[in-house]
């Protein structure tokens, strides 16, 4: 079995790979000179920063979750808004990310950072504000989807 410090050391790893992957394919949209859709990567990046660590800031000062006995996981929230764009932005291999953050929370689980409870909380609140944000690329206008399908 690997160590603590073994498994320490991949789960530290795990967010560092998601953004890297992240900003990869915001590249990618500037090499190809697709503006929009290198400005919407960029928006849907830094939304979902904005969403995880305002839900942090707010925790911080409203005590929101230890109000509940709980612990608002802040890894939880950052990994979760990247793991949802990359779901959004590869849509061949997009079914990969969600397995991956599972395991990172198997791994949380078993390492004893958070609770199942903390990391449920957290990611219920993420997901319902910051799903719709990154979902809004795939609006009723036809003309946007297809435009963002050929631009990848």
């Amino acid at each position: 079995m690997l160590s603590y410090e073994t498994l320490d050391r991949i789960a530290d790893s795990y967010l560092p790979l998601l953004a890297v992957v992240s900003l990869i394919l915001m590249a990618k949209a500037l090499w190809k000179r697709a503006w929009p859709l290198a400005v919407w990567r960029f928006a849907a990046i830094s939304s979902g920063m904005v969403v995880a660590y305002g839900i942090m800031y707010l925790d911080h000062f409203c005590h929101i979750w230890r109000s509940m006995g709980l612990n608002f996981s802040t890894h939880t929230a950052v990994t979760l808004t990247l793991v949802i764009y990359l779901v959004a932005t590869t849509r061949r291999f997009g079914w990969i990310w969600p397995l991956t953050w599972g395991a990172y929370v198997c791994l949380m689980l078993y390492q004893r950072y958070h609770s199942l409870s903390d990391i449920l909380t957290t990611a219920v609140i993420v997901v319902a504000l910051y799903a719709p944000i990154v979902m809004a690329v795939e609006s009723p206008n036809q003309s946007v989807r297809s435009w963002l399908a050929n631009a990848d």
